[in-house]
């Protein structure tokens, strides 16, 4: 799963390491494209059938919980504040106050604890104001 199926091709005989670099850039630029989109798609099939939320309470507590298969982060995006997994309460801030832990950082360590996989995408992917979201398990 980790390795491509498109690879650079030809005799690196006489080729600069610069080039051979840039041609690997493009075979992985164009892998992870093709990625966003299958997850795009696969976003859109679950958002119909719950298994999605970008509520923040939510994805805490999914992630907590191991039930979150795969996270979005937006990238800069920053959520700080206190997360209690037993009552389920959530305070959030947008700057960091004394106190506070990067609830962000808290969901993806969760996430990928549970095998679940982390994956940072522009703001406007979202199509709210929210910092992430999870596709979930169940």
């Amino acid at each position: 799963e980790r390795l491509l199926a498109e690879a650079v091709t030809g005799s690196p005989d006489g080729v600069t390491d610069e080039a051979l670099a840039e041609r690997a850039l493009a075979v992985v630029a164009r892998a992870r494209e093709a990625r966003r989109l299958e997850h795009a798609r696969h976003w859109s099939e679950l958002a119909q059938s719950g298994r999605v939320t970008d509520e923040p309470q939510s994805v805490l507590l999914a992630a907590e919980q191991g039930r979150v298969e795969r996270l979005f982060l937006a990238e800069d995006a920053e959520l700080w504040g206190s997360f209690d997994p037993l009552l389920g309460h959530l305070e959030a801030h947008p700057e960091a106050r004394r106190g506070d832990e990067d609830l962000l950082e808290r969901a993806t360590i969760s996430t990928l604890g549970f095998g679940g996989e982390v994956e940072s995408v522009p703001q406007e992917a979202f199509a709210s104001a929210s910092p992430f979201a999870a596709v979930l398990r169940y």
